[in-house]
C-alpha cells in the first residue's frame, strides 16, 4: 500500500509539474488582455471607460510563473503601481476613490480573456490526455 500512496503522489506531482507552462501562460493571456484595455496616451480617461496611461501603469503589469503548492497550482496576474498617497492603483482606478470615478479594465480584461484561457486549457489538457 506505501508503494500506491507513493505512486499516487508522483503521479500527482507530474500532472501538477505538466500545468506550471499552462497555467503560466494563461496568467500572461489575462495580462495582455488588461493591457490592451488601457489606452497610452497623455489625455485622461473619462469615468467608465478603461483607464489611460503614459505607460508606467500599462508597464507595471505582471504575470508570474504558476508554481505548485500542496493542493493547487496557482500562477498571478498583478500590478504593484502605487498612488502618490501609496494606495493601489488598480483599486483606485477599477472601482474608483474619493476623487476619481471608476475606470473599469480589470475586470473586463479577464472577461475579454477567459474564452482564451479556456481554449488555452481545454487544448492543454487533451494533449495531457485528460479528456480522453
Amino acid at each position: 500500500m506505501v508503494t500506491d500512496d507513493l505512486n499516487l503522489d508522483l503521479m500527482t506531482q507530474l500532472a501538477a509539474s505538466a500545468l506550471v507552462p499552462v497555467l503560466t501562460q494563461a496568467a500572461e493571456i489575462g495580462r495582455d488582455e488588461i493591457r490592451r484595455l488601457i489606452r497610452v496616451q497623455d489625455e485622461p480617461s473619462l469615468p467608465g471607460e478603461p483607464p489611460a496611461s503614459r505607460g508606467r501603469y500599462v508597464n507595471a503589469w505582471r504575470a508570474s510563473k504558476a508554481r505548485v503548492y500542496d493542493n493547487a497550482v496557482v500562477a498571478y496576474i498583478f500590478n504593484e503601481a502605487r498612488f502618490s498617497n501609496d494606495t493601489s492603483m488598480v483599486e483606485g482606478l477599477e472601482f474608483g476613490t474619493e476623487r476619481i470615478r471608476p475606470r473599469p479594465h480589470v475586470r473586463p480584461g479577464l472577461d475579454r480573456a477567459r474564452p482564451l484561457i479556456d481554449a488555452h486549457i481545454r487544448a492543454a489538457e487533451a494533449k495531457l490526455g485528460v479528456l480522453g
